[in-house]
Protein backbone atom coordinates (compact mmCIF):
# COMPACT_ATOMS: atom_id res chain seq x y z
CA UNK A 1 0.00 0.00 0.00
CA UNK A 2 1.11 3.58 -0.61
CA UNK A 3 0.40 6.66 1.24
CA UNK A 4 -1.81 7.65 -1.56
CA UNK A 5 -4.11 4.98 -1.33
CA UNK A 6 -7.35 6.15 0.54
CA UNK A 7 -7.15 3.55 2.67
CA UNK A 8 -3.88 4.21 3.70
CA UNK A 9 -4.63 8.44 4.06
CA UNK A 10 -7.97 7.09 6.61
CA UNK A 11 -5.57 5.07 8.88
CA UNK A 12 -3.65 7.74 9.20
CA UNK A 13 -6.71 10.27 9.98
CA UNK A 14 -7.39 7.97 12.12
CA UNK A 15 -4.22 8.27 13.86
CA UNK A 16 -4.18 12.01 13.91
CA UNK A 17 -7.75 11.81 16.14
CA UNK A 18 -6.29 9.13 18.08
CA UNK A 19 -3.55 11.40 19.36
CA UNK A 20 -6.23 14.51 19.13
CA UNK A 21 -9.93 13.84 19.86
CA UNK A 22 -9.31 10.40 20.85
CA UNK A 23 -7.19 11.72 23.87
CA UNK A 24 -9.36 14.23 24.81
CA UNK A 25 -12.06 11.52 24.95
CA UNK A 26 -9.91 10.22 27.56
CA UNK A 27 -9.78 13.19 29.43
CA UNK A 28 -13.69 14.15 29.51
CA UNK A 29 -14.51 10.16 29.92
CA UNK A 30 -12.56 10.96 33.89
CA UNK A 31 -15.49 13.58 34.07
CA UNK A 32 -15.25 17.33 34.90
CA UNK A 33 -12.20 17.18 32.06
CA UNK A 34 -10.01 15.17 35.02
CA UNK A 35 -10.72 18.02 37.59
CA UNK A 36 -12.14 17.64 41.21
CA UNK A 37 -15.24 20.95 40.46
CA UNK A 38 -17.31 19.61 37.72
CA UNK A 39 -18.41 23.13 37.24
CA UNK A 40 -15.22 24.38 35.75
CA UNK A 41 -16.03 21.57 33.23
CA UNK A 42 -18.97 22.53 32.93
CA UNK A 43 -18.13 25.65 31.83
CA UNK A 44 -15.19 24.84 29.39
CA UNK A 45 -18.08 22.59 27.67
CA UNK A 46 -20.43 24.65 27.45
CA UNK A 47 -18.20 27.26 25.80
CA UNK A 48 -16.60 24.78 23.15
CA UNK A 49 -19.99 23.67 21.96
CA UNK A 50 -21.39 26.63 21.80
CA UNK A 51 -17.92 27.41 19.27
CA UNK A 52 -17.86 24.66 17.53
CA UNK A 53 -21.95 24.64 16.60
CA UNK A 54 -20.96 27.83 14.87
CA UNK A 55 -17.42 26.48 13.62
CA UNK A 56 -18.70 23.02 12.36
CA UNK A 57 -21.46 24.07 10.86
CA UNK A 58 -19.53 26.93 8.46
CA UNK A 59 -16.58 25.07 8.57
CA UNK A 60 -16.59 23.96 4.93
CA UNK A 61 -15.12 27.86 3.83
CA UNK A 62 -11.93 27.42 6.11
CA UNK A 63 -11.43 23.80 4.47
CA UNK A 64 -11.76 24.84 1.14
CA UNK A 65 -8.97 28.33 2.22
CA UNK A 66 -6.23 25.97 4.21
CA UNK A 67 -6.74 22.21 2.98
CA UNK A 68 -6.63 19.19 5.20
CA UNK A 69 -3.56 19.20 6.55
CA UNK A 70 -3.43 23.24 8.01
CA UNK A 71 -7.20 22.07 9.23
CA UNK A 72 -6.33 19.22 11.27
CA UNK A 73 -2.84 20.44 12.50
CA UNK A 74 -4.65 23.65 13.74
CA UNK A 75 -7.50 21.94 14.94
CA UNK A 76 -5.53 19.08 16.18
CA UNK A 77 -3.40 22.00 18.32
CA UNK A 78 -6.38 23.41 19.94
CA UNK A 79 -6.98 19.93 21.88
CA UNK A 80 -3.83 20.83 23.15
CA UNK A 81 -4.25 24.48 24.65
CA UNK A 82 -7.63 22.82 25.82
CA UNK A 83 -5.61 20.44 27.92
CA UNK A 84 -3.18 23.17 28.89
CA UNK A 85 -6.12 25.26 30.00
CA UNK A 86 -7.74 22.93 32.19
CA UNK A 87 -4.50 22.12 33.93
CA UNK A 88 -3.99 25.84 35.03
CA UNK A 89 -7.79 25.92 36.42
CA UNK A 90 -7.04 22.65 38.67
CA UNK A 91 -3.78 23.75 39.87
CA UNK A 92 -3.68 27.52 39.61
CA UNK A 93 -6.17 29.64 42.36
CA UNK A 94 -8.42 32.18 40.43
CA UNK A 95 -8.51 31.31 37.10
CA UNK A 96 -11.62 29.65 36.26
CA UNK A 97 -12.13 32.32 33.40
CA UNK A 98 -9.48 30.07 32.01
CA UNK A 99 -11.84 27.31 31.44
CA UNK A 100 -14.81 28.52 28.99
CA UNK A 101 -11.25 30.34 27.64
CA UNK A 102 -10.11 27.15 26.57
CA UNK A 103 -13.42 25.63 25.69
CA UNK A 104 -13.60 28.22 23.31
CA UNK A 105 -10.39 27.83 21.28
CA UNK A 106 -11.12 24.54 21.07
CA UNK A 107 -14.46 24.57 19.33
CA UNK A 108 -13.07 26.92 16.66
CA UNK A 109 -10.36 24.14 16.08
CA UNK A 110 -12.39 21.28 16.90
CA UNK A 111 -14.85 22.77 14.03
CA UNK A 112 -11.88 23.23 11.19
CA UNK A 113 -10.75 19.55 12.68
CA UNK A 114 -14.16 17.60 11.85
CA UNK A 115 -14.72 19.29 8.80
CA UNK A 116 -11.83 17.93 7.50
CA UNK A 117 -12.04 14.71 9.27
CA UNK A 118 -15.67 14.28 7.89
CA UNK A 119 -14.42 15.14 4.29
CA UNK A 120 -12.02 12.98 4.03
CA UNK A 121 -13.73 9.79 5.60
CA UNK A 122 -16.54 9.63 3.23
CA UNK A 123 -14.98 11.17 0.13
CA UNK A 124 -12.20 9.05 0.11
CA UNK A 125 -14.33 5.84 0.10
CA UNK A 126 -16.62 3.94 -2.24
CA UNK A 127 -20.61 3.00 -1.64
CA UNK A 128 -19.35 -0.45 -1.07
CA UNK A 129 -17.12 0.42 1.25
CA UNK A 130 -18.33 3.30 2.97
CA UNK A 131 -19.31 1.33 6.11
CA UNK A 132 -16.41 -0.41 6.73
CA UNK A 133 -14.46 2.89 6.20
CA UNK A 134 -16.42 4.67 8.87
CA UNK A 135 -16.07 1.88 11.52
CA UNK A 136 -11.85 1.55 10.61
CA UNK A 137 -11.91 5.21 11.60
CA UNK A 138 -13.80 4.79 14.54
CA UNK A 139 -12.60 2.21 15.74
CA UNK A 140 -8.82 3.80 15.58
CA UNK A 141 -10.02 6.60 17.04
CA UNK A 142 -11.62 4.87 19.90
CA UNK A 143 -8.36 3.24 20.72
CA UNK A 144 -6.95 6.97 21.39
CA UNK A 145 -9.78 7.12 23.96
CA UNK A 146 -8.70 3.75 25.64
CA UNK A 147 -5.33 4.35 25.40
CA UNK A 148 -5.83 7.36 27.64
CA UNK A 149 -8.39 6.01 29.95
CA UNK A 150 -5.15 3.68 30.61
CA UNK A 151 -3.16 5.99 31.05
CA UNK A 152 -5.51 7.69 33.50
CA UNK A 153 -5.83 4.50 35.52
CA UNK A 154 -2.56 3.89 35.93
CA UNK A 155 -1.34 7.27 37.04
CA UNK A 156 -4.09 8.06 38.94
CA UNK A 157 -4.34 4.27 40.43
CA UNK A 158 -3.36 5.83 44.05
CA UNK A 159 -4.74 9.57 43.34
CA UNK A 160 -6.86 10.30 46.11
CA UNK A 161 -7.35 14.10 46.20
CA UNK A 162 -10.69 13.54 43.65
CA UNK A 163 -8.80 15.22 40.60
CA UNK A 164 -6.29 13.76 38.17
CA UNK A 165 -2.67 13.95 38.75
CA UNK A 166 -0.96 17.01 36.82
CA UNK A 167 1.61 14.26 35.15
CA UNK A 168 -1.90 13.33 33.62
CA UNK A 169 -2.21 16.53 31.54
CA UNK A 170 1.38 16.67 30.90
CA UNK A 171 0.90 13.21 28.61
CA UNK A 172 -1.96 14.10 27.37
CA UNK A 173 -0.63 17.12 25.55
CA UNK A 174 2.39 15.64 24.36
CA UNK A 175 0.22 13.21 22.49
CA UNK A 176 -2.00 15.96 21.01
CA UNK A 177 1.01 18.16 19.84
CA UNK A 178 2.34 14.69 18.10
CA UNK A 179 -0.54 13.96 16.17
CA UNK A 180 -1.65 17.55 15.27
CA UNK A 181 2.70 17.95 13.97
CA UNK A 182 1.82 14.50 11.81
CA UNK A 183 -0.82 16.14 9.73
CA UNK A 184 1.36 18.64 8.18
CA UNK A 185 3.78 15.23 6.81
CA UNK A 186 1.60 12.25 6.86
CA UNK A 187 -1.38 13.79 5.22
CA UNK A 188 -1.50 13.81 1.54
CA UNK A 189 -3.31 15.86 -1.09
CA UNK A 190 -6.52 15.11 -2.40
CA UNK A 191 -6.06 15.57 -5.72
CA UNK A 192 -3.43 12.94 -5.63
CA UNK A 193 -5.62 10.19 -3.01
CA UNK A 194 -6.66 6.99 -5.18
CA UNK A 195 -9.90 4.66 -3.93
CA UNK A 196 -9.77 1.09 -3.61
CA UNK A 197 -12.11 0.62 -7.22
CA UNK A 198 -9.07 2.62 -8.74
CA UNK A 199 -10.85 5.87 -9.16
CA UNK A 200 -9.15 9.16 -8.49
CA UNK A 201 -10.53 11.93 -5.50
CA UNK A 202 -11.60 14.36 -8.14
CA UNK A 203 -11.21 18.11 -6.38
CA UNK A 204 -13.57 20.87 -7.49
CA UNK A 205 -12.35 24.92 -7.49
CA UNK A 206 -13.57 26.18 -4.45
CA UNK A 207 -15.89 28.89 -4.83
CA UNK A 208 -16.23 32.36 -2.41
CA UNK A 209 -16.01 32.14 1.01
CA UNK A 210 -19.64 34.10 0.78
CA UNK A 211 -20.74 31.19 -2.10
CA UNK A 212 -19.29 28.57 0.49
CA UNK A 213 -21.59 29.73 3.18
CA UNK A 214 -24.93 30.39 1.01
CA UNK A 215 -24.39 26.23 0.01
CA UNK A 216 -24.10 25.46 3.76
CA UNK A 217 -26.86 27.78 4.78
CA UNK A 218 -29.09 25.90 1.93
CA UNK A 219 -28.54 22.36 3.41
CA UNK A 220 -31.04 23.37 6.16
CA UNK A 221 -33.86 23.29 3.24
CA UNK A 222 -33.15 20.00 2.43
CA UNK A 223 -35.83 17.60 3.64
CA UNK A 224 -34.29 14.79 4.70
CA UNK A 225 -31.76 17.22 6.75
CA UNK A 226 -34.69 18.17 8.38
CA UNK A 227 -36.16 14.84 9.45
CA UNK A 228 -32.44 14.21 10.79
CA UNK A 229 -32.30 17.08 12.66
CA UNK A 230 -33.57 15.80 16.10
CA UNK A 231 -31.12 12.64 15.71
CA UNK A 232 -28.23 14.77 15.31
CA UNK A 233 -29.27 17.41 17.94
CA UNK A 234 -29.44 14.52 20.55
CA UNK A 235 -26.36 12.61 19.32
CA UNK A 236 -23.82 14.23 22.00
CA UNK A 237 -26.56 15.68 24.39
CA UNK A 238 -26.03 13.03 26.29
CA UNK A 239 -22.61 13.04 27.22
CA UNK A 240 -23.39 15.42 29.78
CA UNK A 241 -24.96 12.64 31.82
CA UNK A 242 -23.09 9.44 30.62
CA UNK A 243 -19.77 11.35 31.76
CA UNK A 244 -20.86 13.49 34.30
CA UNK A 245 -23.41 11.66 36.31
CA UNK A 246 -22.73 7.67 35.61
CA UNK A 247 -19.31 8.40 36.06
CA UNK A 248 -17.36 11.66 37.66
CA UNK A 249 -20.60 12.05 40.16
CA UNK A 250 -20.99 8.34 41.19
CA UNK A 251 -17.37 6.87 41.24
CA UNK A 252 -13.70 8.01 42.52
CA UNK A 253 -10.80 9.12 40.09
CA UNK A 254 -9.28 5.99 39.67
CA UNK A 255 -11.94 3.78 38.54
CA UNK A 256 -13.10 6.64 36.35
CA UNK A 257 -9.89 6.05 34.75
CA UNK A 258 -11.15 2.39 34.14
CA UNK A 259 -14.67 3.02 32.81
CA UNK A 260 -13.19 5.53 30.42
CA UNK A 261 -11.00 2.94 28.90
CA UNK A 262 -13.81 0.59 29.14
CA UNK A 263 -16.37 3.06 27.60
CA UNK A 264 -14.19 3.62 24.56
CA UNK A 265 -13.00 0.29 24.00
CA UNK A 266 -16.90 -0.73 23.34
CA UNK A 267 -17.09 1.78 20.99
CA UNK A 268 -14.41 -0.20 18.29
CA UNK A 269 -17.40 -2.93 18.50
CA UNK A 270 -19.96 -1.00 18.31
CA UNK A 271 -18.65 0.45 15.27
CA UNK A 272 -17.13 -2.68 14.06
CA UNK A 273 -20.58 -4.38 14.07
CA UNK A 274 -22.78 -1.39 12.83
CA UNK A 275 -20.45 -1.50 9.72
CA UNK A 276 -20.64 -5.07 8.94
CA UNK A 277 -24.29 -4.74 8.72
CA UNK A 278 -24.37 -1.34 6.80
CA UNK A 279 -21.83 -2.77 4.03
CA UNK A 280 -23.88 -5.93 3.40
CA UNK A 281 -24.21 -7.28 0.00
CA UNK A 282 -27.04 -9.86 1.34
CA UNK A 283 -29.41 -7.15 1.85
CA UNK A 284 -30.35 -3.55 -0.13
CA UNK A 285 -29.22 -0.46 1.09
CA UNK A 286 -32.03 0.30 3.08
CA UNK A 287 -32.79 -3.01 4.44
CA UNK A 288 -29.49 -2.31 5.74
CA UNK A 289 -30.20 1.38 6.62
CA UNK A 290 -33.37 0.29 8.38
CA UNK A 291 -31.25 -3.09 10.78
CA UNK A 292 -28.97 -0.38 11.51
CA UNK A 293 -32.11 2.23 12.85
CA UNK A 294 -33.44 -0.67 14.96
CA UNK A 295 -29.82 -1.78 16.77
CA UNK A 296 -29.48 2.04 17.56
CA UNK A 297 -32.88 2.22 19.37
CA UNK A 298 -32.19 -1.15 20.84
CA UNK A 299 -29.04 0.06 22.40
CA UNK A 300 -30.99 3.83 23.55
CA UNK A 301 -33.49 1.75 24.66
CA UNK A 302 -31.24 -0.49 26.89
CA UNK A 303 -29.09 2.56 28.35
CA UNK A 304 -32.24 4.85 29.07
CA UNK A 305 -33.74 1.98 30.82
CA UNK A 306 -30.91 1.18 32.76
CA UNK A 307 -30.16 4.82 33.97
CA UNK A 308 -33.57 4.91 35.02
CA UNK A 309 -33.19 1.98 37.16
CA UNK A 310 -29.80 3.24 38.51
CA UNK A 311 -31.27 7.12 39.20
CA UNK A 312 -33.35 6.06 41.33
CA UNK A 313 -32.93 2.88 42.50
CA UNK A 314 -29.05 2.69 43.28
CA UNK A 315 -28.84 3.33 47.26
CA UNK A 316 -31.96 5.46 47.30
CA UNK A 317 -31.34 7.56 44.09
CA UNK A 318 -28.15 9.97 44.02
CA UNK A 319 -28.16 13.54 43.07
CA UNK A 320 -27.03 16.95 43.04
CA UNK A 321 -29.86 17.40 46.05
CA UNK A 322 -28.72 14.32 47.45
CA UNK A 323 -24.85 13.69 46.79
CA UNK A 324 -23.08 10.24 47.27
CA UNK A 325 -20.98 10.44 50.37
CA UNK A 326 -18.68 7.09 49.55
CA UNK A 327 -17.71 7.55 45.71
CA UNK A 328 -18.04 4.38 44.42
CA UNK A 329 -14.67 2.50 43.71
CA UNK A 330 -13.85 -0.45 41.13
CA UNK A 331 -13.36 -2.92 44.83
CA UNK A 332 -16.40 -2.83 45.52
CA UNK A 333 -18.49 -5.41 43.21
CA UNK A 334 -21.61 -5.08 44.90
CA UNK A 335 -21.75 -1.15 44.41
CA UNK A 336 -19.98 -1.12 41.08
CA UNK A 337 -20.35 -4.06 38.33
CA UNK A 338 -24.15 -2.64 37.35
CA UNK A 339 -23.21 1.44 36.71
CA UNK A 340 -19.97 -0.06 35.16
CA UNK A 341 -22.19 -2.21 33.02
CA UNK A 342 -24.81 0.62 32.26
CA UNK A 343 -21.56 2.91 31.45
CA UNK A 344 -20.20 0.07 28.25
CA UNK A 345 -23.88 -0.21 27.28
CA UNK A 346 -23.87 3.71 26.29
CA UNK A 347 -20.53 3.53 24.88
CA UNK A 348 -21.78 0.71 22.52
CA UNK A 349 -24.88 2.89 22.06
CA UNK A 350 -23.20 6.62 21.24
CA UNK A 351 -21.06 4.53 18.38
CA UNK A 352 -23.70 2.56 16.76
CA UNK A 353 -25.64 6.08 16.48
CA UNK A 354 -22.60 8.40 15.29
CA UNK A 355 -21.51 5.67 12.81
CA UNK A 356 -25.10 5.15 11.52
CA UNK A 357 -25.33 9.64 11.32
CA UNK A 358 -22.50 9.05 8.59
CA UNK A 359 -23.86 6.66 6.90
CA UNK A 360 -27.08 8.13 6.56
CA UNK A 361 -24.96 11.57 5.98
CA UNK A 362 -24.06 9.92 3.01
CA UNK A 363 -26.76 7.95 1.60
CA UNK A 364 -28.71 10.85 1.25
CA UNK A 365 -26.04 12.71 -0.57
CA UNK A 366 -25.70 9.96 -3.04
CA UNK A 367 -22.36 9.99 -4.37
CA UNK A 368 -22.10 13.90 -4.07
CA UNK A 369 -18.83 14.66 -1.96
CA UNK A 370 -19.55 18.43 -1.99
CA UNK A 371 -22.90 17.58 -0.81
CA UNK A 372 -21.24 15.00 1.74
CA UNK A 373 -19.15 17.49 3.10
CA UNK A 374 -21.78 20.22 3.61
CA UNK A 375 -24.07 17.90 5.34
CA UNK A 376 -21.35 16.80 7.35
CA UNK A 377 -20.77 20.33 9.28
CA UNK A 378 -24.64 20.71 9.72
CA UNK A 379 -24.47 17.62 11.46
CA UNK A 380 -21.19 18.63 13.58
CA UNK A 381 -23.20 21.74 13.75
CA UNK A 382 -26.16 20.70 15.65
CA UNK A 383 -24.65 17.87 17.27
CA UNK A 384 -22.59 20.53 18.79
CA UNK A 385 -25.26 22.59 19.67
CA UNK A 386 -27.44 19.96 21.59
CA UNK A 387 -23.68 19.30 23.57
CA UNK A 388 -23.83 23.07 24.65
CA UNK A 389 -27.46 23.44 25.86
CA UNK A 390 -26.43 20.17 27.68
CA UNK A 391 -23.43 21.30 29.77
CA UNK A 392 -25.52 24.69 30.31
CA UNK A 393 -28.23 22.41 31.54
CA UNK A 394 -25.56 20.83 34.15
CA UNK A 395 -24.63 23.50 35.58
CA UNK A 396 -28.17 24.31 37.66
CA UNK A 397 -30.39 21.54 36.74
CA UNK A 398 -30.69 18.28 38.84
CA UNK A 399 -29.66 14.86 36.65
CA UNK A 400 -32.92 13.28 37.05
CA UNK A 401 -34.26 16.30 34.93
CA UNK A 402 -31.51 16.13 32.76
CA UNK A 403 -32.25 12.67 32.06
CA UNK A 404 -36.01 12.88 31.30
CA UNK A 405 -35.00 16.18 28.56
CA UNK A 406 -32.34 13.74 26.56
CA UNK A 407 -35.05 10.61 27.30
CA UNK A 408 -37.52 13.25 25.16
CA UNK A 409 -35.36 14.57 22.99
CA UNK A 410 -33.95 10.75 21.66
CA UNK A 411 -37.65 9.61 21.62
CA UNK A 412 -38.67 13.06 19.36
CA UNK A 413 -35.29 11.80 17.54
CA UNK A 414 -36.49 8.00 17.04
CA UNK A 415 -39.75 9.09 15.33
CA UNK A 416 -38.50 11.53 12.63
CA UNK A 417 -35.16 9.62 11.68
CA UNK A 418 -37.21 6.88 10.66
CA UNK A 419 -39.06 8.56 7.52
CA UNK A 420 -34.97 9.44 6.64
CA UNK A 421 -34.28 5.78 6.53
CA UNK A 422 -37.15 4.88 4.41
CA UNK A 423 -35.95 7.49 1.90
CA UNK A 424 -32.53 6.35 1.55
CA UNK A 425 -31.78 4.44 -1.70
CA UNK A 426 -30.28 1.39 -2.91
CA UNK A 427 -27.03 3.45 -4.32
CA UNK A 428 -26.46 1.70 -7.60
CA UNK A 429 -30.24 2.35 -8.53
CA UNK A 430 -30.78 6.11 -6.98
CA UNK A 431 -30.15 9.10 -9.31
CA UNK A 432 -27.19 11.17 -8.46
CA UNK A 433 -28.28 14.23 -6.62
CA UNK A 434 -25.61 17.17 -7.31
CA UNK A 435 -24.88 19.55 -5.03
CA UNK A 436 -25.39 22.56 -8.13
CA UNK A 437 -29.04 21.04 -8.40
CA UNK A 438 -29.80 21.50 -5.07
CA UNK A 439 -28.38 24.89 -5.22
CA UNK A 440 -30.16 25.68 -8.44
CA UNK A 441 -33.37 25.45 -7.36
CA UNK A 442 -32.64 28.46 -5.20
CA UNK A 443 -29.86 30.47 -6.80
CA UNK A 444 -26.70 29.72 -8.91
CA UNK A 445 -24.34 28.74 -6.34
CA UNK A 446 -20.86 27.39 -7.95
CA UNK A 447 -20.02 23.91 -6.35
CA UNK A 448 -17.11 24.15 -3.83
CA UNK A 449 -14.98 21.08 -1.87
CA UNK A 450 -13.79 17.78 -2.19
CA UNK A 451 -15.85 15.65 -4.81
CA UNK A 452 -16.31 11.93 -5.93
Amino acid sequence: MKKNDAFVQILIVGFISFCCPGIFNAMQGLGGAGGKNPDAGNAANTALYATFAVCGYFGGPVFNALGNRWCMCLGGLCYAIYSVCMYIVGNVDNTAWVAPLGGAILGAGAGIFWTAQGGMMLAYSTPDNKGWYISVFWIIFNLGGVAGGLIAFGINFHEESGQANPALYFTFIGLMCVGALSSLILLANPRKVIKEDGSAVEVTPAGSAIEDIKGALLVATNLDMLLLFCTFLSSNWFYTYQLNYLNAFLFNIRTRGLNSTLYWAIQMAGAYVVGKILDSVKHRAKTNARNSYFLVQFAMIAFWAGSIAIQYGFEGGYDKDRVITESVDMSQSKRATGIIILFIISGFADSVLQAFSYWMIGGVARGDTTLTARYTGYYKGLQSAGAAVAWGLDLKVNYRIQMWIAIGIWALAALTCYPAVNRVADAEHAPKVEAADLEAAVEDVPRSGISA
